[in-house]
Formats: C-alpha cells, sequence, structure tokens
C-alpha cells in the first residue's frame, strides 16, 4: 500500500513538473494576421499573469514579424531589455537599452515615441554601477576585437568590391542586436535602415 501511494506521489510530482515546463511554451503562437498591438497585448498579458518567458517570446515575435518599424522595434527591444531587467540579466539588457537611447537619439522626431529613451534611461539608472562598468568593459573589448578584425580584412571581409563604383549608395544604417543566443529567438540579429 505504502509503495502505491509512493509510485502515485511520485508520478502526480513528475507531471506537475512537465505541465509547469509545458506552460510557458505557447501553446498558441499569435495568428499569422495579427497586428503590432495584438501581439504586444499579449505579451503584456503575459506578463501580467507572471509569464515571462512567454512575454519575451511575444516580443520576440513582434520584432520578427514587425521589426523593420523603428517604432515597433524599438518597443520591442525595450520591454525585452525591461523584463532582463526584472531578472537582473544585466549583461543582456544593457546594450538593448543603450541600442533604444541610441535609436531614439538618431530617429526623426516623431518616428519613435519619446518616452522609450526615458524609460532606458530610467532602467539604466538601476543598473549597480560596478556592474555596469564591467558590462561596458566588455562591450568595448568585443568592439575593438571587432574592429581588430575590420582592420585586418578591410571593409568587406577579404573580399574585393567588384560592385558598382559609385560613391554614394545611398548608405544604410545598421542596429546590432544579438539574436538567437541560447534559444532566445530576440537576439543575434542586424536590423539595416
Amino acid at each position: 500500500m505504502e509503495k502505491k501511494k509512493f509510485k502515485t506521489a511520485t508520478l502526480l510530482a513528475i507531471a506537475l513538473i512537465a505541465l509547469a515546463s509545458c506552460s510557458s511554451t505557447p501553446k498558441n503562437p499569435p495568428p499569422d494576421d495579427a497586428t503590432d498591438t495584438e501581439i504586444i497585448q499579449l505579451a503584456q498579458d503575459a506578463y501580467e499573469k507572471g509569464k515571462r518567458k512567454l512575454a519575451r517570446y511575444y516580443y520576440t515575435v513582434l520584432l520578427q514579424r514587425y521589426g523593420m518599424d523603428t517604432a515597433d522595434y524599438v518597443e520591442g527591444r525595450f520591454e525585452l531589455a525591461h523584463l532582463y531587467m526584472k531578472e537582473k540579466d544585466y549583461e543582456r539588457a544593457v546594450p538593448m537599452l543603450e541600442e533604444v537611447i541610441e535609436i531614439c537619439d538618431i530617429s526623426d522626431y516623431g518616428t519613435v515615441p519619446t518616452a522609450f529613451r526615458k524609460l532606458a534611461e530610467l532602467d539604466l539608472a538601476k543598473v549597480p554601477p560596478k556592474r555596469l562598468e564591467q558590462i561596458r568593459a566588455a562591450q568595448s573589448k568585443d568592439l575593438q576585437s571587432q574592429q581588430s578584425y575590420h582592420d585586418s580584412y578591410g571593409d568587406y571581409g577579404g573580399y574585393e568590391d567588384y560592385g558598382d563604383t559609385d560613391e554614394d549608395d545611398g548608405g544604410s544604417f545598421s542596429f546590432g542586436s544579438d539574436w538567437q543566443q541560447d534559444g532566445d529567438s530576440s537576439r543575434n540579429g542586424y536590423f539595416s535602415f
């Protein structure tokens, strides 16, 4: 009898663990025709229910579907950074917050809600100063490493430019992010504008 109770309790515990691990995975992703506003609402609802991983998923979907719109990109990146701040994952949050500030600074007036710049500054102010210094030092080291690579291989990574010779190609600007790292699809991609 005692053995049967133990088996039942063990099976129940395993089922509860399996159920809990599945609850953060979306059973139904947002419909393909969901608007940016609808996806943001899904993310906010998930966050309010304490489902941060699900909220991150929805913000990632927002970035994937609507990230070419500067306002949606800034909102998605800020909200992801804000979630990481809540988890004290400063290594992920700080670069995103700094990126939001940079985009707000260079964007034409009215294209990005100015509140996101202020909100990003407020979140950055919450990072312990020593931790912020360490993160920025690591970023600087990464930037120096990238610059060294660039200096070694030139503008085209070692390839010759056989394209047109028109010097003014219209220009582009890339906002670096860090999509697809650790299974978090909000990382390691570049958006060019």
